[in-house]
């Protein structure tokens, strides 16, 4: 991270000084303390100042003991030297230390290890309460240190944080780190309760004065209090995670803002004490504070003796309670003095204080969650891990889990898991198979399981939220160790394994006897510099790929290098790095961690733990298990038949109710076991609902289809009704103005019109030759368009000038009258073929007849008009009515649409309030990843306008009438859809890419996905079933000629059978089918089908790739005979009848077609083959996954980007909406353009 070379010069100057140079002082407002400058053991690191034995909390001795600590007093008038540990708490529940003893009960890691860290542990006292700190010495100038406070764990009895080195953490990582002691065994967890109140935290009180005075004084070493990181394995992680929703963590802010969990969570059944108030009365009554009377009937202690047997209690030896402690077993696989709930530290339970509804402090703080391979293999003898048990035994070990985790209807919880655990493919199982099964089941029940719990419990989308969450596999062996046992079989990582990797030690060079860990290889070393960079990263960031790159000393970290670590989430479909399994490829991002035996711990086992129904009552012995009393049939300890006493110990206080209550939404699959029998039952009436709803929607779209149809139909049969008319007035005016075949004229030039009729007036005839139009002795040409002025004296022709003057007020209506006068004029057809013709023309009569025709009745309109009301007839009449815009009037309510519009436009700018809510997450995205999305938003948008465009074009120029093309139908049901489909990605799926709060509706997020993902579905649908039905058209007309198979009536059709296929795809894919539904990747932005445990993909096999290879196949035969046809049948032009330019069109048009469906065919075989030629894990790979992206929402625009750029319609009706003049059409042109296919 630093260079190597200043670091050697820098320690090598210190070195030269006088030993005071390695000493440090500062100056805290609890007073003077004095560190020491130390090597951290490697020559690549800056050193780093170690400050030994800071107390934070005065003794807890005589009748401070078994209560909350009392902060240390200063020593402000004196100096502090911090060189050495302090001594630890007391041991009160060391392992077995007699090799014979301990093998049968631990592995032999956990017995070396023990004796490793037992020297450290000898010197032990109450006057526990010291930190440590380690403050790097920084080469460049920088802000604040974050800092790492290590809660160590292993148990609750034993342990402490002087033993681990934090030095090489903090240079490497270039952060504070901080041990700390608290209170272990009854000493910190002894739990009772009295009529009012229970307690028993004191250990972790320890821990949050710790921290309260961290935050007063790390501002003195350099460090930042409001970065603080808890880090915690084992039990220390289970405090953590206790602390996370503890109200006592946030007095006026937050102690710590982030937290680690290594192999321990507060939802772990041995995290908290089950019977607090039964190993407080063994205690008492080992130490003789209480008589058998009072531990068998305790009224008198419950209703106010029990200060007096603490009084009793604290009168004794630190020792005679150590040692009357560790003859209290608890029952195996649990805890005897561990956390309570007393309604402070602990307010409820923490399957509630984690909850959606109850856990605002607990998702508030960011989360990196880490597990190994086999975290309980410590729990296990080493023989029995080297050889294998039998099944015997193995039963005996299930049975005894059974009946210390449950209470009810053990007998069919114990044939659940040796059914979800027995290898059906080798029922008869060896010993080292069955010694692998208890080993899952119990890592499973009581590590894994309650881990994902507690993981999807922080990372639910039900309520808003800012922090992150993440999780780790370590699944590195270390081969010295593995080397030192016996080959037993069993591969992975163990307990505790990843914790000197954390640390550092593998960088370490010191002596063996100075380390707690050793014997590591370069891969190792390497390993251990990408563990302390992504912890660092967090500890700084909350992202553990952020700020800090990984460096690219080894091969290791370049691989790790490589790899882009997804949050952990839904959307991310639960994504987690493994570390280290796989030496070859250390690497690896995953998804859903052992989900299958998850899903069976925190699913079924819960619900078959059930008490029943009420009313019903079930014999007690109904819930146990055969030979239930019989204690050798049971490993170990277990708990006692019955009840102790019947106390009434007072419940738990509810949490506080969040200022906004969650709506009911169906459980995950992470439910706790406390949680209501019907949970299945709600999950399934929810999925109903929906489904039920979701097909409400569409058949509602199907009929709303049916009627817009039926409704075009009838539309287009009313108009061709007017055809016959039509062709009889241009009949009449082509006898009474046949053409001149001798004068070519110019399709742009208003010459191109037929000549005006002589007049019966020689002298009027030339004067409108020469003069311009009028209308109400207005000259049509001569009015300005952009002065406001009340008179106007412009328009000069053949030298004479003619002025009007009139009032400003009639300005506008005779613009209209004049411009509508013109258009009139060159385009006689376009005015004649409205449904709405001027009144008193008949039929036979041309238009341009002095005295009967267009002109004279309008003079006749606008006089009654003048003489009405002014300006009125002229600004509405008929004569002024643009035929392209003629609409009926609307009777939506626009008050309505206008408040609706601005309430969800007020809704849209709530949801992106923040900034930083999108500036953050992209600041911590990759390049990569930041450069797709800009791709995927400039597409998007791209194609959503032209789309919209040829929409437009479409709708002014009524292109679906009669008087087109019907094929036009289609294309504007596919335009339709296609814009929808860009709409989700640039509305939707983009943004929440970035920020997956984006439009998050509590409650219902999981449902607004899934209806998105419905509604992307079906425009993908759709899209494959447009390319056959386009491809069908065009080989229909290129090479049978048979135009007139596409009816209007038949076109319909198959825009409603069309609809109708891609609506019931999608219903049957994403709803019915049970796996897998299609759905959107955010971590690489791309489309994925939704798993379901291990069912195969039903919607691939049986629709989405047969739908999809039918659209492909389709188009490439079509296409294939249509180009073979026309380049071996130059004379097809003829056989057509229409021109060459024609038939050279219609080629072009299945070109580009052509090219759409090789769009198509691409992103449905990327998507299928990108996933295996391409790992997940490599970072510089993942962008490809997104082409698959972009060239859909290609494929959706490039068919309205065929209109824009060579239908004729298309463009004209454009530029009529710009205000250019449209090009005039030949009336003989019409009746080529109805009957030609697709434009």
């Amino acid at each position: 991270m630093n260079s190597p070379l200043l670091s050697l010069l820098f320690f090598f100057s210190l070195h030269l000084t006088s030993g005071q140079e390695l000493s440090r002082t500062v100056s805290t407002s609890w007073g003077v303390v004095v560190g020491e400058l130390v090597s951290p053991g490697t020559n690549d690191l800056p050193p780093v100042t170690q400050y030994l034995g800071i107390p934070y909390g005065s003794a807890p001795v005589g009748s401070d003991r078994f209560n909350m600590v009392k902060s240390a007093p200063k020593w402000t008038h004196s100096t502090k030297e911090t060189k050495t540990l302090f001594a630890s708490c007391i041991q009160t529940g060391l392992p077995e230390l007699s090799e014979t003893k301990a093998m049968r009960l631990m592995s032999s890691q956990r017995f070396d290890f023990v004796h490793r860290i037992l020297p450290k542990l000898k010197v032990q006292s109450e006057d526990c309460l010291y930190m440590n700190i380690f403050v790097p010495e920084r080469l460049q100038s920088m802000s604040k240190l974050s800092v790492l406070v290590i809660v160590h764990g292993d148990e609750y009895g034993w342990g402490s944080g002087g033993p681990f080195n934090g030095t090489t953490l903090a240079s490497y990582g270039q952060i504070i780190v901080v041990t700390i002691n608290y209170r272990l065994g009854p000493f910190g967890f002894l739990g009772r309760c009295d009529s009012s109140s229970c307690r028993g935290n004191e250990g972790m009180s320890d821990i949050v004065s710790a921290l309260t005075m961290l935050n007063s004084i790390v501002i003195d070493f350099g460090g930042d209090h409001t970065s603080v990181t808890l880090l915690g394995w084992g039990s220390g992680a289970s405090l953590v995670s206790l602390l996370m929703a503890s109200p006592i963590t946030n007095p006026k802010e937050r102690l710590f803002k982030r937290a680690i969990l290594l192999d321990g969570t507060a939802l772990s059944p041995w995290a908290m004490s089950e019977d607090p108030q039964g190993a407080f009365l063994d205690l008492a009554a080992k130490l003789n504070c209480v008589t058998e009377e009072s531990k068998k009937s305790p009224s008198a202690l419950y209703n106010g003796g029990m200060d007096q047997v603490i009084k009793c209690m604290q009168d004794h030896s630190p020792q005679n309670i150590s040692n009357a402690a560790q003859t209290i077993h608890a029952p195996s696989f649990l805890s005897s003095f561990a956390p309570i709930i007393d309604g402070q530290f602990v307010p409820n339970k923490p399957s509630l204080l984690f909850s959606p509804q109850y856990g605002n402090l607990f998702r508030d703080i960011d989360l990196m969650v880490g597990t190994a391979s086999f975290p309980s293999h410590h729990m296990m003898g080493d023989e029995e891990l080297k050889n294998g048990i039998s099944a015997e035994k193995r039963n005996k070990m299930i049975r005894t889990l059974v009946r210390n985790l449950y209470k009810f209807h053990r007998n069919e919880i114990m044939a659940a898991i040796l059914n979800e655990y027995t290898d059906w493919t080798n029922p008869k199982e060896s010993s080292r198979a069955l010694r692998d099964s208890v080993l899952s089941i119990l890592s499973d029940s009581l590590f894994a399981s309650p881990l994902i719990r507690t993981l999807r419990a922080h990372s639910s989308d039900e309520t808003s939220r800012n922090s992150k969450t993440f999780f780790f596999h370590f699944g590195h062996e270390t081969r010295s160790w593995s080397a030192e046992q016996a080959n037993s079989g069993i591969r992975g990582s163990f307990s505790g394994d990843h914790i000197p990797y954390i640390l550092g030690y593998p960088l370490s060079r010191k002596d063996n006897d100075e380390k707690l860990y050793y014997g590591f290889d370069s891969d190792d070393r390497g390993l251990s510099r990408v563990m302390m960079n992504y912890v660092s990263n967090f500890v700084k960031s909350g992202d553990p790929q952020m700020p800090t790159k990984m460096s690219k000393q080894s091969q290791m970290e370049e691989t790790f290098a490589r790899v882009a670590w997804p949050q952990y989430n839904q959307m991310n479909r639960e994504a987690y790095l493994e570390i280290g399994v796989n030496r070859d490829n250390p690497a690896v991002v995953k998804n859903y961690y052992r989900n299958a035996h998850v899903g069976f711990w925190s699913g079924l086992v819960p619900q078959l733990h059930a008490a029943g129904k009420e009313g019903v009552t079930v014999p007690e012995e109904h819930h146990f298990l055969p030979d239930y009393f019989k204690t050798d049939s049971f490993y170990g300890d277990v708990r006692p038949f019955g009840g102790r006493s019947n106390i009434p110990i007072p419940p738990p206080p509810m949490p506080p109710t969040p200022p906004t209550m969650v709506k009911p939404s169906s459980p995950s699959p992470s439910s706790s076991s406390d949680q209501s029998p019907s949970s299945s039952t709600i999950a399934s009436s929810s999925y109903s609902t929906m489904l039920s709803l979701t097909v409400a929607v569409g058949c509602g779209l199907l009929a709303l289809n049916i009627c817009v149809f039926f409704g075009m139909y009838r539309t287009c049969m009313n108009n061709n009704r007017g055809k016959k008319k039509l062709q009889l007035q241009y009949q009449t005016y082509s006898a009474n103005h046949g053409q001149n075949p001798d004068v070519q004229y110019s399709i742009n030039s208003p010459l191109a019109l037929p000549p005006p009729p002589p007049s019966s007036n020689h002298s009027q005839s030339l004067m409108d030759d020469v003069l311009p139009p009028t209308i109400n002795g207005i000259i049509c040409g001569s009015l300005p368009r952009s002065n406001g002025n009340s008179h106007y004296s412009r328009g000069t022709v053949s030298s004479h000038t003619y002025t009007t003057t009139f009032p400003h007020h009639h300005h506008h209506n005779h613009e209209q009258a004049c411009d509508k006068h013109e258009r009139d004029r060159q385009e006689p057809l376009l005015s004649a073929s409205q449904k709405t013709s001027i009144a008193g023309i008949r039929a036979g009569v041309s238009p341009t007849c002095p005295r009967h025709g267009r002109t004279a009745i309008a003079n006749a309109a606008a006089s009654r008009g003048n003489s009405l009301a002014s300006g009125a007839t002229l600004g509405g009449s008929t004569l002024d009515r643009d035929p392209m815009r003629s609409l009926p009037p609307s009777s939506i309510p626009i008050e309505e649409i206008q408040s609706f519009i601005a309430h969800s436009f007020a809704q849209f700018l709530h949801s992106i309030e923040s900034i930083n809510q999108w500036i953050s997450p992209i600041e911590s995205m990759s390049s990569n990843s930041v450069v797709s999305l800009v791709v995927y938003g400039v597409v998007a948008a791209f194609g959503v306008i032209i789309n919209v465009l040829v929409l437009i074009s479409f709708v002014r120029g009524r292109l679906a009438s009669s008087q087109y093309s019907s094929i036009y139908i289609l294309a504007l049901q596919t335009l339709i859809v296609d814009v929808i489909f860009i709409t989700i990605h640039l509305f939707y799926w983009i943004p929440k890419a970035i920020n997956p709060d984006f439009l998050s509706v509590e409650g219902y997020d999981s449902f607004i996905l899934h209806l998105v993902d419905s509604i992307g579905t079906y425009a993908w649908f759709h899209n494959a079933l447009s390319h056959v039905f386009i491809s069908s058209n065009r080989f229909v007309v290129l090479v049978f000629f048979e135009r007139s198979f596409f009816t209007r009536r038949r076109v319909i059709i198959m825009a409603i059978v069309h609809h109708f296929l891609a609506l019931t795809i999608t219903l049957l894919t994403q709803f019915a089918i049970p796996c897998c539904r299609l759905s959107f990747d955010f971590s690489i932005f791309s489309y994925f089908n939704v798993p379901n445990g291990d069912l195969p993909n039903y919607s691939d096999i049986f629709f989405t790739v047969p739908v999809n290879t039918l659209s492909t196949v389709t188009s490439v035969v079509c296409y294939t005979t249509i180009f073979i046809t026309v380049r071996r049948e130059r004379t097809a032009t003829k056989s057509m009848q229409i021109s060459d330019a024609k038939r050279k069109s219609e080629y072009s048009y299945a070109l580009q077609f052509a090219s759409l469906a090789g769009v198509f065919s691409f992103c449905w075989i990327s998507f299928r083959v990108f996933p295996f030629i391409i790992p997940l894990s490599d970072p510089n790979l993942v962008w490809v996954f997104g082409l698959t992206t972009v060239f859909t929402m290609v494929n959706c625009f490039m068919n309205a980007l065929v209109y824009l750029v060579n239908n004729k319609d298309v463009q004209r009706n454009l530029s009529s909406l710009y205000g250019y003049e449209p090009t005039l059409i030949q009336p003989t042109t019409m009746h080529t353009v109805s009957s030609v296919g697709m434009r």
